[in-house]
C-alpha cells in the first residue's frame, strides 16, 4: 500500500510539472501578444502623426496654388483656399483619432465598448453645439473647426482608455516604452516641421501672395522648389532621427509579408 501511495504521489507530481509548463507557456504567449499590440499601436500612431503633420504643415502654403492649378480662379478665389487650409489641419486630428479608436475597440470588453459608445453620444452633442457657435462667427470654416474639436475630444478619451490599459498590463509589458509617449516624434523632427512651415509660408507671402491676381511662372516654380526642399529636409530629419521607427514600419508592412511567403 505504501508503494502504491508513493507511486500515486509520483504521478501527481508528474502531472503538475507539465501543467505548470503549459500555464507558463500560455502566459508568455499572452504577454507577447500584448507587447506586439502596443508596439504596433506605437508604430502606426507615430506614422499617422508624421503623415498628418506633413499634410497640415504643407497644406497651409500650397492650398491656394493647388486649387488654382486644378480649377483656376473659380476655386482659388474666395473661401476655397482657407477651407482647404483648415481641412489640412483637420486631417492631423482625424488621423490620430482613427488609430486610437481602433485600438480601443480591439482591446475593450463588451461593457467597455458600451461605455465608449455612450461617450460618443456626448461628443456628438458637443460637436453640434460647437458647429452652431463656430459657424456663427467664422462661417464655413467653423464647421471644419467643430469637426476638429470633435476629433480632439474623441482622441482624448481614447488616449485615456489606452493609458489605463497600459497601466493594467504593466506586468505583461515589463519595461517596454509607453506606446503613446513613444509615438511622439523626435524633437529634431518637430523642429524640422516647424521650420518648414515657416519657410513655405514666407515663400508664399513673398513669391505668390495672391495667385488670382498674378502667378508668374518663375515665382510659382520657385515656391514649389521651396516646398520640395522643405519636404526633403523633413524626410532627412526623419531618416536620421527615427531609424528605429523606420525599421518598425518596414517590419510591419514588408517584413511580415516576406515571412508569410517563406511559410
Amino acid at each position: 500500500d505504501k508503494d502504491d501511495k508513493d507511486d500515486n504521489g509520483d504521478i501527481d507530481e508528474g502531472d503538475r510539472r507539465p501543467s505548470a509548463a503549459v500555464v507558463h507557456h500560455v502566459k508568455e504567449s499572452h504577454d507577447h501578444e500584448i507587447q506586439m499590440a502596443c508596439s504596433t499601436l506605437q508604430t502606426l500612431l507615430k506614422l499617422m502623426v508624421l503623415v498628418g503633420a506633413t499634410i497640415a504643415v504643407f497644406g497651409q502654403a500650397y492650398s491656394q496654388l493647388l486649387l488654382h492649378l486644378y480649377g483656376g480662379a473659380t476655386l482659388s478665389d474666395g473661401e476655397g483656399p482657407i477651407l482647404l487650409q483648415a481641412y489640412a489641419g483637420y486631417v492631423f486630428f482625424m488621423s490620430l483619432n482613427g488609430i486610437t479608436e481602433c485600438f480601443v475597440a480591439a482591446a475593450s470588453s463588451q461593457a467597455e465598448i458600451e461605455t465608449h459608445n455612450r461617450w460618443m453620444v456626448v461628443f456628438s452633442l458637443a460637436f453640434v453645439l460647437a458647429t452652431g457657435i463656430f459657424t456663427s462667427y467664422v462661417g464655413s470654416v467653423g464647421f471644419i473647426a467643430a469637426n476638429a474639436v470633435n476629433m480632439l475630444l474623441r482622441t482624448s478619451h481614447s488616449v485615456h482608455v489606452i493609458d489605463q490599459y497600459v497601466l493594467d498590463q504593466e506586468a505583461a509589458l515589463k519595461k517596454q516604452p509607453h506606446p503613446l509617449y513613444s509615438a511622439i516624434p523626435n524633437s529634431m523632427v518637430v523642429a524640422a516641421f516647424g521650420l518648414s512651415m515657416m519657410m513655405t509660408v514666407v515663400s508664399q507671402m513673398q513669391l505668390l501672395p495672391d495667385v488670382t491676381v498674378a502667378m508668374p511662372l518663375r515665382a510659382a516654380l520657385a515656391h514649389i522648389g521651396v516646398g520640395v526642399g522643405s519636404l526633403l529636409f523633413v524626410a532627412a530629419s526623419i531618416y536620421l532621427e527615427e531609424r528605429a521607427f523606420l525599421t518598425d514600419v518596414y517590419q510591419l508592412f514588408v517584413g511580415r509579408r516576406v515571412e508569410k511567403k517563406k511559410q
